[in-house]
């Protein structure tokens, strides 16, 4: 639903990019608290809000 809501309100999503919730709740739908990211700061910005306790395999 946040993706939808992020297109209807400001437009399509770039294909090489993600919505990230500025405010941090996952369920939230309002628009003004989703922008649009790289997959690169969405990953970024999860392992800082889980205080770097996220772990990440090296290929």
């Amino acid at each position: 639903v946040h993706r939808l809501m992020y297109a209807y309100y400001k437009g399509s999503i770039p294909a090489n990019r993600e919505i990230h919730h500025i405010c941090k709740t996952r369920e939230c739908c309002n628009p003004d608290h989703l922008e649009s990211i790289t997959r690169q700061a969405n990953m970024e910005d999860r392992w800082l809000k889980a205080g770097g306790a996220i772990e990440v395999d090296k290929f």
